[in-house]
Order: structure tokens, then sequence, then C-alpha cells
């Protein structure tokens, strides 16, 4: 996901990409318990959710995904992005550290 087509994707359709960082010690037990709540029971890594205003539930992959995928599960969680909010900024990591 972290390639320039993908990037410019998400830019142009203000998708906001975030990552979870389980190497921090002190929050990895919230990690896994928060990837076991989205149907990865072992919390395996990579683990990907994808949420959207035309989901109910997020649309989660664990394993190696392709870019054919990534478009595919973006189109199913958009709505009409036109009448959607524009995001201000796009955050591209977020790691879950104090």
């Amino acid at each position: 996901m972290n390639v320039k087509e993908t990037k410019e994707f998400f830019k142009e359709n203000n998708i906001v990409a975030l990552k979870a960082d389980k190497g921090n010690e002190a929050r990895a037990d919230e990690m896994i318990a928060f990837m076991q709540e989205l149907g990865n029971p072992e919390g395996a890594i990579p683990f990907y959710a994808i949420y959207g205003p035309g989901l109910d539930e997020p649309i989660t992959a664990d394993a190696l995904i392709t870019k054919g995928w990534v478009y595919e599960s973006l189109e199913k969680a958009k709505n009409d992005i036109e009448e959607s909010e524009p995001v201000e900024e796009t955050v591209s990591q977020v790691s879950l550290s104090k």
C-alpha cells in the first residue's frame, strides 16, 4: 500500500491510512485485543481493516494483499465520495505509543 499510485489514489479520494505499531510493548496487548475484535484471533500481522461510510463492518484481511484487493475493498467501503466532507490532513502513519 505504500507506493506512489496508492498514495495518490488515497489523496484524490480523501482516504486516510492509519498504521498501528504492535511493536510498542506498553500497548501490544491493547493492539492484539483490537485485532481480535476485528476477527484476527491470533493477532497476526500483517492485518488490514478498511472502514468506510458504505460499510456496517470493516473489510479485513490477514494475509498479503494485492493492489486489486485494496482498490476493490475501497470501492465497497466508500459512499458517494462527492457528498463526503474532505479530509484536511492525511495521516500516513499512527503509532499506538504514549
